[in-house]
């Protein structure tokens, strides 16, 4: 098991680089709806966003663009996917982006956000 996610009985996606790899891939496939989506849910500049398992960050990293000047906070359970996540943020010269290790179960944040298919937002 990678680590990170040592423990975890099941992850849905393999873990670590080759779990990345294939993320990467669906992301990019699925990128119209998930656009249309967050048009839908009225994401906008200067929004504080969550994105819960957001896995290698690519729908992270595309809220931080939509959301600029606000600020991201992608939230996974494997370290793999957050560090090649986190090298990527650092490669597009994102800084509203923050990476968090952490089993979406034990996330504990403000109440203040609202949630939409697995991403929050707040104003």
């Amino acid at each position: 098991m990678p680590a990170g996610i040592a423990g975890v009985e099941r992850y849905v996606i393999r873990g670590g680089k080759e779990g990345h790899e294939r993320l990467l891939l669906l992301s990019r496939e699925r990128w119209p709806s998930t656009a249309a989506l967050f048009a839908r849910a009225g994401l906008a500049p200067g929004m504080r966003c969550i994105d819960l398992g957001c896995a290698g960050g690519e729908v992270t990293m595309e809220i931080a663009g939509w959301s600029s000047p606000g600020a991201v906070t992608g939230v996974d359970m494997d370290k793999i996917k957050l560090d090649l996540a986190r090298q990527e943020t650092a490669a597009r010269g994102l800084s509203n982006v923050e990476f968090r290790l952490l089993d979406v179960g034990d996330w504990d944040e403000p109440a203040a956000m609202t949630c939409t298919a697995g991403s929050c937002f707040s104003t």
